[in-house]
């Protein structure tokens, strides 16, 4: 195992990194939640601009090694200024420190008694059943780079085309894998740490609702202490940074405290930044980002031209290099497009169009509206299975029966895997009240934003009962769970309190062992 001091580094160098750039913001005169939100994605662009400024220097190894150092050592530029200026006292700092203890307490939590041996493998079986390699992938296609030769396939039957680069960007910058070869302690320790940063994206939304410091502080806690962020935050399949971008998205563009922003060139930029590395980090984001764009459509609230054009041009400038290498470098690299849209779950080579095209030929429209209808029940799956069974699972403890509890709670942590509202704790069910939020004007946006979230993925989502947690994006649930503290918040300080407490004590017992 690392030296502790190493490993506190690896994990602290993205929000080290995200600190000096939102004091930066700060510094221009924005809000807190405006601040933590640009430097997502201003950050988020660096760690692209690291994939592939090492990628394009694979023949050169050691050339590609020293633009990584040099891309670290300027990404902690703004750090010195930002202390000196005393932004440290500043309230930007207060959600990057927590973001950090979550990493740590995730990180301690997960491997408890391992020793940090076997980290993926420990992290693909610690809470539900067993996972697949997924969460070893970045890291697979981060050792091509670094030796020179990017595996062909690269894991398993995965092209290296198949799977977005963020995260490999990311990795590659950090302290382990820019000065060394990186284990597979310090890319666990790193990418739980970008996986946290979904909690800076839903303290940046609170903010932007109006939350006050402390209940956006609440917010994280609740987050944290959600079944989809410990599984998915330690299992580091990179779909909670995808979901960091998208609330993030929603933080300046569905709400009405930042509308100034949405007049401005830059603004746009970021907006289109945030956009796009969502895409770049799980492709499943897609679905978010159309119900996102068609609320902002319906609602009127695209912004002015300088705006959208300035967010049209850096997400097409971000997104396409990576549709170039999917098209020439290793084609097909639309496997998991074709397996979502079109049910196609081998490598195939059609066009995706095409694909699209022959499975919707021979689908009957009494068999595509079973299907709809299919992946809307599932968004309610294992409802009973999660809360009644945890129930039992009480019972259980309260008499002793603590074998009993244990499988009680391992088909409850299965069940959570998958159901979307039992994957997001107990404030999950909120889902069912959803439309309240069209009461309050600060959260109407947000709410269509979501409702035509799921509406979407439910809707294109080809094969039936597939709208599970891992296929999603993850920032429907989020993005609920911020919008329905806010709201109760608003009713009522104790009702709220009340609210997340009892979901932060209910995912504790559910993950406690």
């Amino acid at each position: 195992m690392k030296a502790p001091l190493f490993l506190l580094i690896q994990a602290s160098y993205v929000f080290v990194c995200l600190f000096g750039i939102a004091s930066m913001v700060r510094a221009r005169g924005h809000a807190p939640g405006l601040a933590i939100a640009g430097s997502l994605g201003i950050f988020g662009a660096f760690c692209l601009l690291g994939f592939w400024g090492a990628w394009l220097l694979l023949p050169n190894v050691n050339a590609g090694t020293s633009l990584r150092r040099v891309l670290m050592i300027a990404s902690f530029a703004p750090v010195p200024w930002a202390l000196l200026r005393g932004y440290w006292r500043d309230e930007i700092a207060m959600p990057l420190l927590i973001a950090l203890a979550a990493t740590a307490g995730l990180l301690l939590w997960g491997h408890f008694g391992t020793g940090f041996s076997n980290p993926l493998r420990v992290a693909a079986a610690r809470w539900t059943h067993g996972l697949p390699g997924d969460n070893q992938i970045p890291l697979d296609l981060s050792r091509g780079i670094l030796t020179g030769a990017v595996p062909h396939p690269l894991h398993a039957d995965w092209l290296s085309s198949d799977r977005p680069p963020l995260q490999t960007g990311f990795v590659l910058l950090t302290p382990a894998f820019a000065f060394g070869r990186g284990s597979d302690v310090s890319y666990q320790v790193a990418s739980v740490a970008f996986q946290m940063t979904a909690l800076l994206g839903g303290w940046a939304l609170a903010r932007a609702l109006g939350a006050g410091s402390g209940l956006a502080i609440a917010t994280m806690v609740a987050l944290f202490f959600t079944p989809l962020t410990l599984v998915n935050g330690l299992f580091v399949w990179p779909k909670l940074i995808a979901a960091a971008f998208l609330l993030g998205l929603a933080a300046i563009h569905l709400t009405d405290n930042f509308y100034e922003v949405r007049r401005s060139l830059v603004w746009g930029g970021i907006v289109g930044m945030l956009a796009a590395l969502a895409m770049l980090s799980h492709g499943a984001s897609a679905f978010a980002v159309i119900g996102i764009g068609l609320t902002c459509v319906l609602l009127g609230r695209l912004g002015s031209i300088r705006y959208v054009a300035g967010a049209a041009v850096i997400a097409t400038s971000l997104f396409a290099p990576w549709l170039a290498y999917q098209k020439l470098v290793d084609p097909p690299g639309d496997r998991l497009i074709k397996w979502q849209l079109a049910g196609v779950i081998d490598v195939d080579s059609r066009s995706t169009v095409q694909a699209i095209r022959d499975s919707y030929r021979i689908l009957s429209w009494e068999d595509w509206t079973r299907g709809r209808e299919a992946n809307l029940r599932e968004l309610v799956g294992g409802v009973e299975r999660t809360y009644g069974g945890s129930w039992r699972a009480l019972i259980d403890l309260g008499k002793g029966r603590l074998q009993a509890m244990s499988e009680r709670l391992k088909a409850v942590r299965i069940a959570q895997f998958f159901g979307v509202i039992a994957g997001s704790g107990l404030i999950g069910l909120s889902l069912f009240t959803v439309w309240l939020g069209v009461l309050g004007r600060n959260t109407r946006p947000l709410t269509l934003a979501l409702v035509l979230s799921f509406s979407v993925w439910v809707t294109l989502m080809f094969i039936p009962s597939t709208t599970v947690v891992h296929l999603g994006s993850l920032f429907p649930e989020l993005a609920l769970i911020v919008g329905t503290i806010f709201i109760v918040r608003r009713l009522s300080r104790a009702v709220a309190g009340a609210l997340v407490t009892a979901h932060v004590l209910l995912t504790v017992f559910q993950y406690a062992l």
